[in-house]
């Protein structure tokens, strides 16, 4: 309408810059759908008048709602200016007045659309205590499963879900009340998912408490009624052959991920289609414990047939699986990496990172630490091949993700920067730069401390070897060791272990 009447303009070049703009596969153009300019107005005009309008005619319906909350959040985009103040305060004004209603589609539209929801749901958090059982089970639906952001809100409401669970008297089996088992049912499947919350907030033996007492009822259960539980005591062993891994207690693990694998070998023999991935997880598992416990064979066959399961699941369903095969490519690299094939090792590594990277591009809340993972395995394949510049480029940046995450989320992911931190140091030192690779390394010594000192198991091996490079470098750099940093650190001087691991 705009060129009507103006006979100078050529709509058809006009037409051909807007494809330029807007291009679609063949001719034409794609949908202008985001409308920046339509969101700009909502970010203008969005008072709580029009706001509760909306809303009230959405009712009950879910999509009407979501589409509302998720046209507000994206007006709170950088891109809308001043304007973007408005609706991000009408959002706030939701979670304060509305959290149990909207609570559920709040979260969801946060975690799917660009916007300052995501950091303003974690507000929710401090209504919890107050939530009834439908709308914290709701909530907790929404939730995904790994968000930075919204970490402590999952931890709360996990937590919460377990003490509403908590029946009186119904602690075992005794009674064969329907009720009974049911109730426990519930409390076991509570527990396993704190459990799981609190070890992405590093809280690695509260975590351990909570599964195993999920664990206990759970073999019960299945004892009793295994046709029904046994997918949920595999699924359980799963979890805490896990968290015996993160605490240092290696055997507990391998025992835990075997038999998580037996069962669930039993289990898909009938119905792959349910329970492929499942056992693909626990084989996944299973490959940690045994590589942790230098079984690096069998680690590598458990990793293998880990990949070929997880590469036929992706193929079917990118969008849910390829971060799982992102994960184990960089398992089975650290597997290659321990036997000697580094060349195999490399091409592993390189296609998890690649994986890593585009999730990360779009939803960096969920994914920068599978990448920064990825990145420090990288800077060691790279090392291993004395391509040292690739190395430690890979190398810092994984350091820059991690120095972001642990800025977030200390306890979760410490120890990781610490490990990162320590590659790093190994690939200056291969370079003769001994500054440098003690400076890594005493760094790494430094956060990982008062961690050591509340669970020495867990981190004493991971120490030792930062200690022994620290202390190597300062030699081979003449360099005078920090004695502050090294105070307190004589009951980890211990044999150290092979360093690449």
């Amino acid at each position: 309408p705009l060129y009507k009447r103006d006979s100078t303009v050529s709509q058809t070049q006009v037409l051909l810059m807007l494809q330029a703009l807007f291009p679609a596969p063949g001719r034409g153009l794609s949908p202008l759908e985001p409308d920046l300019i339509g969101e700009h107005h909502v970010a203008q005009v969005a008072g709580s008048e029009l706001m509760e309008a909306g809303l009230a005619w959405a009712a009950g319906n879910r999509d009407r709602r979501q589409n509302i909350l998720t046209t507000l959040n994206r007006a709170t985009r950088s891109e809308h200016g001043e304007a973007a103040a408005k609706p991000a305060a009408a959002l706030e004004g939701l979670i304060q007045t509305r959290g149990g209603e909207l609570g559920a589609d709040l979260i969801s539209v946060a975690v799917a659309t660009p916007g300052q929801l995501l950091q303003l749901c974690p507000r929710l958090e401090e209504q919890v205590s107050g939530f009834e059982l439908g709308t914290l089970a709701a909530i907790d639906r929404a939730l995904p499963r790994y968000s930075l952001v919204l970490s402590d809100l999952c931890l709360s409401l996990a937590e919460r879900l377990t003490e509403l669970a908590r029946r009186p008297g119904s602690s075992s089996l005794e009674d064969d009340d329907e009720g009974n088992v049911e109730a426990l049912a519930v409390l076991a499947d509570r527990l396993n998912d704190f459990g799981v919350r609190l070890l992405d907030v590093g809280r690695i033996e509260d975590a351990l408490n909570a599964s195993a007492e999920a664990l206990g009822i759970h073999r019960d259960l299945s004892a009793s009624l295994p046709d029904t539980f046994l997918p949920k005591l595999a699924a359980n062993l799963n979890n805490i052959g896990v968290l015996f891994s993160a605490s240092g207690r290696r055997m507990d693990a391998l025992e835990a991920s075997k038999e998580a694998v037996e069962l669930r070998r039993i289990l898909s023999t009938p119905r792959p289609d349910v329970f492929l991935r499942n056992l693909t997880t626990s084989l996944t598992n299973l490959g940690i414990a045994l590589s942790d416990l230098g079984r690096h064979e069998e680690a590598l066959k458990a990793s293998e047939e880990a990949v070929g399961f997880w590469r036929s699941l992706a193929a079917a369903r990118p969008d849910r699986f390829l971060r799982d095969l992102a994960t184990e490519l960089n398992n089975l690299g650290n597997r290659l990496s321990s036997l000697g094939h580094h060349e195999d090792a490399l091409k592993a590594s390189e296609e998890a990172v690649e994986i890593r990277r585009n999730l990360a591009a779009s939803h960096p809340d969920a994914f920068l630490p599978n990448l920064a993972a990825s990145l420090t395995n990288l800077g060691n394949g790279l090392h291993a091949l004395d391509r040292r510049e690739d190395a430690l480029k890979a190398s810092e940046e994984a350091l820059g993700n991690y120095r972001t995450l642990v800025a977030l989320r200390p306890d979760a992911f410490t120890p990781l920067l610490a490990k990162s931190l320590g590659a790093n140091s190994q690939i200056h030192a291969s370079d003769g730069r001994f500054v440098e690779a003690a400076g890594a390394a005493a760094e790494g010594m430094a956060v990982l401390k008062p961690l050591l000192q509340q669970s020495p198991a867990a981190f004493a091996d991971l120490m030792r070897n930062l200690r022994e490079a620290y202390l190597r470098y300062c030699r081979e750099g003449e360099l005078v060791p920090d004695q502050e940093l090294l105070d307190g650190l004589d009951e980890v001087s211990g044999p150290a272990q092979d360093e690449s691991t």
